[in-house]
């Protein structure tokens, strides 16, 4: 197996991990609490050593293969976000960027063709109201694999702690044809379909326990979940696919880190100025009144 076959695989991975939770960016007050009832899509628990606890604390992710039905593994992670639960939902949730151009974002995409995009890879992105369900689609383009579609329905949930955002495939039809890129219909029409994909994020402040100084309660535990299949023949590079995602998962989380640090910046360029910043710093300090208190 060649290096490009194990690095078209890791993307091939990394592409089928990308589905956030779908909405158009508009975004209301959050509630604080502890969470009572259940959850839309299910998370399975997952232990640590007391190594990977230290890891988990000093900011590091924590990734995982897990077992499934079918021949491809989910891909499980936890990581410690250096700021709080506010920015962080914010920033998993900002679907209406996800193909965003930025020059102060990495290029990625296919040898021949890059582009500087808020989600690495997503060339196309977007969201509507379908039979009454908010739906997104996605049009990813790496080097050496085929492009990647798929048409995501999701929920969410931020009513009391772990918040949650949870999505499962839908069926393509059209897909928010209406909203979709038409320079990038040369992509579409070469993109293979995802046979599935589901998940969720779960964002809630630190444990108790990793509350050891007043800016830990000021960082959110995260865990990030997705059972997905890429779709295409995958053959002999299964095992391959399996072991990318181990890898490619922590990129995601680099991702989420990056725009963190950036929020008021990005929420003042793109999201209405200082009336958005000013909201947002107003749910932060809602939040961190509500943490003191803890």
């Amino acid at each position: 197996m060649t290096k490009r076959m194990v690095f078209a695989a890791g993307l091939v991975a990394l592409a089928a991990g990308l589905a956030f939770a779908a909405k158009s960016t508009v975004w209301t007050a959050p509630t604080f609490g502890e969470r009572k009832a259940g959850f839309r899509v299910e998370v399975p628990e997952v232990g640590l050593s007391v190594e990977e606890t230290t890891k988990l604390y000093a900011g590091k992710p924590i990734a995982k293969l897990l077992s499934t039905d079918g021949d491809l593994k989910a891909g499980w992670m936890r990581f410690f976000a250096p700021f709080d639960p506010v920015t962080t939902w914010m920033v998993i949730t900002d679907m209406e960027h996800l193909d965003l151009v930025d020059e102060g974002y990495p290029a990625s995409g296919s040898l021949a063709d890059k582009r500087r995009t808020f989600l690495p890879y997503v060339f196309d992105a977007a969201t509507c109201v379908e039979n009454n369900e908010p739906i997104m689609y996605q049009l990813l383009v790496m080097p050496f694999v085929a492009p990647r579609r798929m048409c995501v329905r999701h929920d969410e949930d931020t009513s009391a702690f772990p918040w949650e955002a949870a999505w499962k495939l839908a069926g393509m039809g059209e897909c928010c044809k209406s909203g979709q890129n038409m320079n990038m219909i040369e992509y579409k029409h070469k993109a293979v379909e995802l046979k599935k994909n589901e998940g969720a994020w779960r964002i809630a402040p630190l444990p108790p326990e990793f509350r050891r100084t007043d800016a830990d309660r000021m960082r959110t535990d995260v865990t990030y979940y997705v059972d997905s299949h890429p779709g295409g023949d995958l053959g002999e590079i299964q095992f391959v696919v399996n072991k990318a995602t181990s890898t490619a998962l922590p990129t995601l989380m680099e991702g989420v880190v990056f725009h963190g640090k950036n929020w008021e910046a990005h929420l003042d360029r793109h999201h209405g100025g200082a009336g958005a910043v000013a909201e947002y710093q107003a749910w932060r300090a809602a939040y961190q009144a509500w943490i003191a208190t803890k």
